[in-house]
């Protein structure tokens, strides 16, 4: 498992250690949007949970790296659906995935 953070970086971390998990988990420091190209191998699943109004720039970057089966997952898809149009209209009109919106929560971390 991957995650790249920029601002966020040692809070993960440690977080990573109290789950448990850091033998499995490497983290990256820096810009994702530079730091994806560099990334080698396919990918099973991507989870997005940055600026919104570069989702679409992130996609296009790892969509070489998914493979049929691959999941996409994007944080805020409801509360900041203004944010992302550009990503969520490609996503739904591209032909390339089947999208769906799931409800999680009120978008304020808090959950129901």
């Amino acid at each position: 498992m991957i995650t790249i953070e920029i601002d966020e970086a040692e809070i993960a971390k440690k977080n990573i250690e109290m789950a448990g998990i850091k033998p499995k988990v490497e983290v990256l420091v820096g810009d994702a949007l530079k730091l994806i190209g560099e990334l080698e191998g396919e990918f099973d699943m991507v989870f997005l949970d940055a600026n919104k109004r570069e989702y679409l720039e992130y996609l296009k970057l790892v969509e070489d790296k998914l493979h049929k089966g691959s999941v996409v997952v994007v944080d805020n898809a409801g509360s900041f659906a203004d944010l992302m149009k550009d990503y969520l209209d490609y996503v739904r009109k591209s032909g390339k995935y089947d999208s769906r919106f799931i409800p999680v929560g009120d978008g304020d971390g808090g959950g129901r």
